[in-house]
């Protein structure tokens, strides 16, 4: 029995005796390059791992990979193969979707959530017992991580949704539902000379003092677009791995530096004022066009809005009013 073509390149057909769980061997053999490692992503034994494997390339009669002692490298007849069977777990990936909106909402379940990490810490403690006292079914398992790696994952579907902030560019397979507008604020030393300033011109900003998060975190973007400053010409001297990082570095004087409204609290060592030209970035939630919960994404696109509310445009009224 053939369910279909595996390429146009090799006309091979799927075997009646092809299992799903040998192309997720595969596919883990080429992700990780080594059997071993392969066998500890799928949870089961290197000689299981190994077995499955030889059965998939009997069944379709192809070599998928190169043995060596360093790992497994995949043929070009194997690439090939590999390359469909992507998609062929991708579609299986959506009929599980698709029955489970079938049987039940997606407030009934469990949801896999990625958070950027200049969101997650600041966002989440303000949102989830509000949402899980409304969804008293609904599991939210959440990861943090850089925007381009939490879409890839969404795209591979280890992810149901993904909260990031825009502007970022997104593949056409992903649908993006805005939720809220978040502001930034300059951060700077209480001595610095623009702290003097009601409303700062984020243009008169010494692009040498500018602190920046690493490359992958979509607030370095935003803060060089808000600011009209090249990469080229700011501080070489730092990387700033996180938010909190950078806010030590700019309680220690050494440097000035964009922060979005939720990450902002009163008591620090650090003066907050607001730009003149009210710079902003975009929270939104992105999920496959093909999920079968998107009303629902809907519905918490718009709880998350009416959590957050005014605490994403204002820094915080002690800190404002302490400063002035």
């Amino acid at each position: 029995m053939c369910i279909g073509r595996l390429s146009e390149t090799y006309n091979t057909c799927i075997p009646s005796d092809m299992t799903l769980t040998q192309l997720k061997y595969a596919l883990a053999v080429r992700e990780y390059e080594t059997m071993s490692r392969a066998a500890d992503a799928c949870h089961v034994s290197q000689p299981s791992l190994s077995q499955g494997l030889k059965k998939l390339e009997e069944s379709l009669g192809v070599t998928l990979f190169e043995r060596n002692a360093s790992g497994a490298t995949p043929t070009p007849a194997g690439e090939a193969i590999l390359d469909q069977a992507e998609h062929v777990m991708a579609s299986v990936h959506e009929l599980e979707e698709t029955a489970a909106a079938a049987s039940d909402s997606l407030f009934q379940r469990e949801m896999r959530l990625g958070v950027i990490r200049t969101l997650g810490p600041y966002l989440l403690p303000r949102i989830l017992p509000a949402i899980e006292r409304r969804y008293p079914a609904f599991e939210l398992e959440v990861t943090e991580g850089l925007t381009d790696d939490l879409l890839e994952a969404l795209d591979s579907h280890d992810l149901d949704a993904v909260l990031l902030a825009l502007p970022w560019p997104t593949s056409e397979s992903i649908a993006v539902i805005e939720c809220f507008e978040e502001h930034l604020f300059v951060g700077m030393p209480p001595d610095d000379p623009l702290a003097g300033e009601d409303k700062i011109q984020l243009d008169t900003i010494n692009p040498d003092d500018l602190l920046l998060l690493d490359e992958g975190h979509c607030l370095r973007d935003h803060t060089l677009d808000a600011c009209n400053i090249e990469p080229a010409g700011t501080r070489k001297t730092f990387r700033g791995a996180s938010l909190e990082t950078m806010r030590a570095f700019v309680e220690s004087g050494w440097g000035v530096g964009l922060f979005p409204a939720l990450t902002l609290r009163s008591g620090c060592e650090m003066t907050t004022r607001s730009p003149a030209s009210q710079p902003f970035r975009t929270i939104a939630l992105a999920v496959r066009r093909s999920f079968p919960h998107r009303r629902a994404i809907r519905e918490l696109s718009d709880y998350i809005a009416e959590l957050v509310g005014e605490a994403a445009h204002n820094m915080p009224s002690s800190e404002a009013s302490s400063e002035g």
